[in-house]
């Protein structure tokens, strides 16, 4: 069987990449499970944050890796937090709530509305 790293400790994105490649036959593995630190992303773009993942731990492991980087952009806020969004809202702010608490951020910070501009961007390697 062939495997694949995901670059990732979140269950549920394993969860999603395991069903969209098992009629493939490719087992999933996390970072986490292999015991792989997190990469550095010290990138302004999504797309070569989620490079830097993905050879992180393909390097680590010496196997094909999967790796994404996202994050929230807002137009009133000139494209902010952008590849930034993780920690905008502090580094308490991780997992599922990382979102909701980097959008209330911007709320509050720069009065954004719930109507303004925003994208959610990702970029998968």
């Amino acid at each position: 069987m062939k495997s694949i790293v995901l670059a990732s400790g979140n269950p549920g994105k394993k969860a999603e990449i395991e069903q969209l490649l098992a009629p493939l036959g490719t087992r999933v593995i996390t970072q986490v499970e292999l015991g792989i630190t997190e990469a550095k992303e010290p990138y302004d773009s999504f797309l070569e944050n989620a490079l830097a993942k993905a050879r992180h731990v393909s390097f680590a492991t010496r196997l094909p890796a999967l790796a994404d980087d996202s994050g929230l952009c807002v137009a009133a806020l000139g494209g902010a937090p952008g590849v930034h969004s993780a920690y905008y809202a502090g580094r308490q702010a991780i997992g599922p709530s990382a979102t909701r608490a980097t959008t209330a951020s911007c709320s509050m910070n720069w009065k954004v509305t719930k109507t303004a501009a925003r994208t959610m961007n990702a970029c998968w390697c």
